[in-house]
């Protein structure tokens, strides 16, 4: 028996806490994938998805990393995300 916690468990375990997930948009993710960022734009609020400003690519802002909202305290995580 595996007693060691899933992701989704662990992140809900930290209930009190806002929780997120930075998203490397340098690399390449087939369009029809979930966590493509125009998928993810479509499906999410703006607010749910930031930009972070990374001084190696101020030449590019679209390359910077995304960080998505997954939940705010005393929520659950969006386990489809999670998976």
């Amino acid at each position: 028996m595996n007693t060691t916690p899933s992701l989704i468990e662990s992140l809900n375990a930290r209930s009190d806490d806002y929780r997120y997930l930075l998203l490397d948009t340098l690399k390449t993710v087939p369009d029809w994938d979930p966590f493509h960022i125009e998928r993810l734009s479509e499906n999410h609020s703006e607010d749910a998805l930031r930009r972070v400003p990374h001084p190696a690519l101020a030449w590019s802002p679209g390359h910077c990393p995304v960080l998505m909202w997954l939940a705010a305290p005393c929520e659950d995580i969006n386990e489809t995300l999670a998976r």
